[in-house]
């Protein structure tokens, strides 16, 4: 359940600016707290939430939270959050991008990427499934069945 308050509006504070005061944008780190992928017990590792607008509309940002960070913020927070599936699709935040001169923090700066204004990147995933999931996240959702394994617009930097 959102704590929305009625004077929700688009300056309201967002999670995502949470790690750009901390220096933790980064898909393999927690914008809170700071600890990296392999730093947690097994199935206790990082998920990606994406932010919504002040109107609780999908917007094209994210922020990357431990499971102990997210339990604590995302329930609590003014905005709503909808958690990715660990196999789904986001240009910039994906283990694919992780040495692609394109990233930047958790987001894809290359001009064909949807945030933008383009098209999209090519981006090969796995099968898709639609699955009706009770909890968090309620509703019908598409889950990946492998990570993402290529994107046309990658440029690797050495």
């Amino acid at each position: 359940m959102n704590n929305k308050p009625a004077h929700l509006k688009p300056s309201s504070p967002r999670m995502s600016d949470l790690g750009k005061t901390k220096g933790r944008i980064h898909p393999d780190q927690c914008a809170s707290c700071g600890r990296k992928r392999g730093e947690f017990p097994i199935d206790r590792g990082l998920a990606r939430w994406q932010e919504h607008d002040h109107n609780d509309a999908p917007e094209h940002r994210l922020v990357v939270l431990c499971r102990s960070c997210s339990n604590k913020l995302v329930e609590a927070h003014v905005r709503l959050y909808r958690p990715l599936h660990v196999n789904h699709p986001w240009a910039g935040c994906m283990e694919i991008c992780l040495d692609c001169r394109w990233r930047l923090g958790v987001s894809c700066t290359h001009p064909r990427a949807q945030v933008n204004g383009g098209h999209g990147v090519a981006v090969k995933t796995g099968k898709q499934m639609r699955a009706f999931v009770d909890g968090w996240c309620q509703g019908l959702v598409t889950i990946f069945d492998t990570p993402p394994s290529a994107c046309e617009q990658k440029e690797v930097v050495t």
